[in-house]
């Protein structure tokens, strides 16, 4: 593999010999230390890392650089984590970056609702993959600093009774922050809460806050 240097970074020869770990091993190294160990990283380097990233292999080292960059106080602006997010989703890898989501708070990382949070979930549901799309659940789930679009537990609950998996619905339905706004603005609509309410039991229905929960939203 040839290595050519350049003023602003290392650079190699063809995206095809790109090696993401060794180039972020050589600028770890030739980047100097203060007396408290920490590395003064440029994220004009992360940018171009972003820009290089063409196999899976290249986001789960890109994630890896990620984590040395913020262990290093070198903090990235959201707009740059985007832009990281929605690349690993055009080229087809979406769960190998999904950990940015699921540990968004450890990351430092608010994930766009339109251009992140949103395009993941309508990949996941078209996808079809009823797994994926419950990892990907579990992802956010009970994340409330999240800022979702106003359909988010909509479309999962609608996806969810489609691919016949009732708890799964119930879940999504359970994860809403703001019942008010999933209505007005995110189609929770009478029929979809009571085609929620034929996925419970005979003995959930008389014993169970969610039933009662439910057919109060249903009665205003």
């Amino acid at each position: 593999m040839q290595l050519i240097r350049s003023q602003s970074a290392f650079r190699f020869s063809s995206k095809e010999d790109f090696d993401m770990d060794r180039y972020v091993d050589l600028l770890v190294k030739r980047r100097p230390e203060s007396k408290w160990g920490v590395i003064n990283l440029s994220k004009a380097h992360f940018r171009e890392l972003i820009k290089k990233a063409e196999t899976e292999a290249h986001f789960k080292s890109l994630l890896d650089a990620y984590y040395n960059f913020i262990g290093h106080r070198n903090i990235l602006s959201q707009t740059v984590i985007d832009e990281m997010m929605v690349k690993a989703l055009d080229k087809g890898y979406a769960t190998a970056v999904q950990d940015m989501i699921k540990n968004h708070e450890e990351m430092l990382y608010h994930p766009c609702p339109e251009r992140v949070l949103a395009p993941y979930l309508n990949h996941f549901v078209e996808n079809g993959d009823l797994e994926q799309l419950k990892l990907f659940f579990d992802a956010v789930k009970g994340k409330n600093l999240l800022q979702k679009p106003a359909d988010f537990q909509t479309i999962l609950i609608k996806k969810a009774l489609e691919l016949g998996d009732k708890s799964f619905a119930i879940d999504a339905y359970l994860d809403i922050l703001d019942y008010e706004r999933a209505i007005q603005e995110g189609g929770l609509d009478l029929a979809l809460v009571k085609q929620l309410l034929e996925c419970f039991s005979y003995e959930e229905c008389i014993d169970h806050i969610l039933f009662a929960q439910m057919t109060e939203l249903i009665e205003q």
